[in-house]
């Protein structure tokens, strides 16, 4: 992430609105813009990577305060294995709307490849082990999880693990 006044590199502090440029001193606050994705914020700060489905170029993002990526385009999101998994517990553990009945895995998801927007890898394709019959795009190497539009909502609200959370 960029200074909007020098170009030097900054880092978002989400709990603050603001980074501080190491370089400048400049204050960079970023705008937050409104997604389909409940505590989603895309902030208004384009990031040098491109969405591994269109291809437009991804901006920097927070699920619940934690960093994410995430393509206006399509609506995908890149988040680390570990804040997705921390997520989907919380997520799962609280929420209190209608239980969607998981639709059937589309077995041609599974062919479908994308590249890791940091390595250019081909990230790993697979259904992801709980409730809702989504499929994942994984890179191990990054611990990037890539999301397409929508299919966090439905891990959310699929039925099935809550007790266990």
């Amino acid at each position: 992430m960029k200074c909007k006044s020098c170009g030097g590199p900054v880092r978002v502090n989400d709990h603050a609105g603001y980074e501080l440029c190491q370089h400048c001193g400049t204050r960079n606050r970023w705008e937050s813009i409104e997604c389909s994705l409940e505590g989603l914020q895309v902030l208004d700060l384009p990031l040098e990577s491109n969405c591994p489905r269109c291809h437009e170029q991804l901006s920097a993002a927070t699920i619940d305060k934690l960093p994410a990526r995430h393509c206006t385009g399509c609506e995908g999101t890149l988040i680390s294995t570990e804040d997705f998994g921390f997520l989907i517990r919380s997520r799962r553990a609280s929420y209190k709307g209608p239980e969607e009945k998981p639709i059937p895995l589309n077995p041609q998801e599974l062919s479908e490849r994308c590249d890791c927007p940091d390595c250019q890898q081909t990230m790993e394709c697979h259904p992801y082990f709980g409730p809702g019959n989504v499929v994942v795009d994984s890179c191990a190497g990054c611990g990037w999880i890539w999301l397409d539009g929508a299919e966090f909502n439905r891990l959310v609200s699929s039925p099935g693990l809550r007790a266990r959370y």
